[in-house]
């Protein structure tokens, strides 16, 4: 049944709280809220109805997979789910038939190559999509990996190819893949070493931990610095980075990640008669200094380098910059958090002291303020359209922040399309899909 209800053409003009005159989009309901859940399963609708049981819709709410199951993953590229029924779980083709049992008490999806995790009577094996067992259930944990898997058998630790082939056997404590040529692995004297696709030791088994691995180095971190322990705590490691047991960064830091221009290294420093730790970035080469050791911390969020000033009490952010090779450059003071848009960036801002009192709103690459901090969240739909938030409801505004949909809806939801025309909608605890009538 088709639920499209057309709704008149709204054409209010909005001339306060500051927003520019626009008139609404015309929009409808493509289905009407009446899901406990709703939310976008590829081309489909994963939706929960009142008895607390999972189905799959369309966007004609024609009913794909019945409303029968606890819980519902869709297979990516197949026309399957993996679906749970009375604790077990099992495959379903998109005719509702079942391609593999309910047996197992889990299956997981591997994203790289659509192969199935499976477990039962608590050891793990591979199966295909039809069904065909891959790897026997010999294995107590199977991790997928970005080229090939982890396997655990007797509580030792070991990995598998992607043609499902043993190429580090099942003898270390631990393990972290690195790629598809080095893994890191611990033994039984609780040291990390790394092996070759070929199990043959590329670095020596001499280090504390084993980090992050990249064309330039990897991180590692080599012994701990009881002289800097607090009383009841456990000291700081000693990090740097080594190329085949080639110390390329010398075991001075306290932490290390690697930045894509340098590696951002923090150490303990003096100031004030106070050993405190800072941070700054230097050259992979160790020799060039191209952010000043001054931040309190060093991070990335959603994908963008930024060094943190920190009260000393850690509890507020004093300022932020958003820093670049040989380059800070200083947000506007209150910022506590940004992301990358179309316009700029969405940009957090604390309106006073208190840390939960913010607004968000749009700033250019100059800082220059695009969408007023008037909104509790912003959401980039396209380059030219916003979801946001305000007063606990959701609407659309434009770039230039005109309202193009009513602040009517409890929640609004986008999908990972292009272009958007569906919107997943919550109003009054129930969930339905709204049709904006264009492609947005």
């Amino acid at each position: 049944m088709n639920y499209l209800i057309a709704l008149s053409m709204l054409s209010l003009i909005i001339t306060s709280c500051g927003f520019s005159e626009e008139k609404f989009i015309s929009y409808g309901y493509k289905i009407i809220p009446q899901y406990n859940e709703l939310r976008y399963l590829d081309e489909y609708y994963l939706a929960e109805n009142n008895e607390n049981k999972y189905g799959v819709i369309n966007e004609s709410n024609e009913i794909i997979v019945p409303f029968i199951y606890d819980e519902i993953k869709k297979i990516p590229k197949q026309s399957q789910f993996v679906v749970k029924k009375d604790d077990l779980y099992a495959v379903i083709n998109i005719q509702d038939e079942i391609i593999i049992p309910f047996l197992y008490s889990n299956i997981l999806i591997c994203e790289n190559t659509n192969y199935l995790i499976c477990k039962k009577d608590n050891l793990h094996g591979i199966l295909e999509g039809s069904g065909k067992v891959l790897l026997d259930f010999n294995y107590d944990k199977i991790e997928s990996l970005e080229y090939g898997f982890l396997m655990e058998q007797n509580n030792q630790i070991g990995f598998l190819d992607a043609n499902l082939n043993t190429i580090i056997p099942p003898l270390y404590e631990e393990g972290k893949y690195l790629d598809s040529k080095m893994y890191a692995v611990r033994n039984e004297e609780g040291l990390w070493g790394i092996l070759d696709e070929n199990n043959q030791i590329v670095i020596s088994f001499s280090y504390f931990a084993i980090g992050d691995y990249t064309e330039k180095g990897i991180i590692a971190i080599k012994g701990v610095d009881f002289s800097k322990a607090s009383p009841g705590l456990m000291p700081p490691p000693f990090y740097g980075v080594i190329n085949k047991d080639v110390v390329i960064i010398d075991f001075q830091y306290v932490d290390i990640m690697d930045v894509g221009f340098g590696y951002a290294c923090s150490k303990n420093m003096n100031e004030g008669g106070k050993s405190v730790v800072r941070s700054g970035i230097i050259s992979y080469d160790g020799k060039e200094e191209l952010i000043p050791f001054k931040y309190t911390n060093i991070i990335y969020k959603n994908n963008i380098l930024l060094g943190e000033v920190r009260s000393e009490d850690f509890t507020n952010i004093e300022s932020i910059a958003l820093l670049e090779k040989n380059k800070a450059k200083e947000l506007p003071k209150g910022v506590i958090d940004l992301e990358d848009c179309s316009l700029g960036f969405i940009v957090t801002k604390k309106e006073n002291h208190d840390f939960l009192d913010f607004k968000v709103g749009i700033i250019n690459d100059n800082f220059e303020k695009v969408i007023p901090f008037i909104y509790d969240d912003i959401i980039e739909l396209s380059e030219d359209y916003y979801i946001v938030s305000k007063n606990g409801k959701y609407g659309i505004v434009s770039s230039n922040n005109n309202i193009v949909l009513p602040f009517d809806f409890d929640k609004l939801l986008y999908s990972n399309k292009e272009e958007q025309q569906f919107l997943i909608v919550e109003q009054n605890q129930r969930w339905g899909i709204l049709d904006l009538g264009v492609k947005v």
